[in-house]
């Protein structure tokens, strides 16, 4: 029986393709949906190495909007 479904998001219509067939999975099954996106630190821009914190911490809580806002958008 499935019980978690881990569904990777890139932010783009097409992998967003999956959620249907995840959401009926998970309905018959009763499994929990899990939306994820891997986040990957700016640290290179325009060729100069840098990290900058609060722009890393803006990216993050797009990234953390945009999957809240898929996980909520049918509700």
């Amino acid at each position: 029986m499935i019980r978690s479904i881990l569904l990777p998001l890139d932010g783009s219509p097409f992998a967003e393709h999956a959620l249907p067939a995840a959401l009926g999975i998970a309905r018959r099954s009763r499994a929990t949906i899990h939306l994820v996106q891997v986040h990957v630190p700016q640290i290179c821009i325009e060729g100069i190495h840098v990290f900058e914190g609060t722009l890393d911490a803006r990216i993050r809580g797009s990234e953390q909007a945009y999957l809240e806002h898929v996980a909520h958008r049918d509700e």
